[in-house]
């Protein structure tokens, strides 16, 4: 499934509306990310992902409740 807000988009899993198993978030242009590549519960980062800046840099790790742990 996909959602799109301005220059956002999700493509993914959804569960009761919210973004929910594995999707890639495509960031708006002016951020500093490019887009994150994982896991989502109850439309947070959760889980395994990969998150890849603009400057080509990336973080691969483990995110809890949208914050990253590791």
């Amino acid at each position: 499934m996909k959602w799109e807000n301005k220059n956002q988009f999700y493509e993914g899993e959804f569960q009761n509306g919210k973004r929910n198993g594995f999707g890639v978030f495509y960031y708006s242009s002016e951020d500093k990310c490019l887009k994150y590549e994982g896991h989502y519960k109850d439309d947070l980062k959760h889980g395994k992902g990969v998150l890849y800046y603009r400057d080509n840099t990336k973080k691969t790790g483990t995110w809890v409740n949208g914050n990253f742990t590791e």
